[in-house]
């Protein structure tokens, strides 16, 4: 039995597939390439939303997240949002439909619910 500990201390039983918000220091430590460095991010100027990172947990595992970044359109006119999957096993980082198909926060959140079925 897979159990975690509530920030209030109690020990409950994960079930086989269970979802969890996330953390973004929690991401950039299973992931090994660029995408989350400073350098990057600043690059593309990139933002991650904290509140849309979900992870997937299977068996107890985290196995993948979803999350949303938001980039400029490289005039600086507006920023537009792009759902994600980085699947942790693979260190693959998989963009859900089109860079930047999302012209809100709320739209990109809407397809992580959906597909993380949350």
């Amino acid at each position: 039995m897979k159990t975690y500990t509530t920030k209030s201390g109690l020990v409950r039983e994960l079930p086989k597939q269970h979802y969890l918000t996330g953390s973004l220091d929690r991401l950039k430590q299973y992931y090994q390439g660029h995408f989350f460095d400073k350098d990057s991010m600043r690059f593309w100027n990139s933002r991650i939303s904290e509140s849309s990172i979900t992870e997937n947990i299977v068996d107890g595992q985290v196995v993948g997240a979803w999350f949303a970044t938001s980039e400029d359109n490289f005039d600086r006119s507006k920023r537009l949002y792009t759902a994600r999957y980085f699947d942790i096993s693979e260190h693959y980082m998989i963009t859900i439909g089109e860079f930047q198909a999302y012209s809100s926060l709320r739209q990109a959140k809407s397809v992580i619910k959906s597909l993380a079925k949350i």
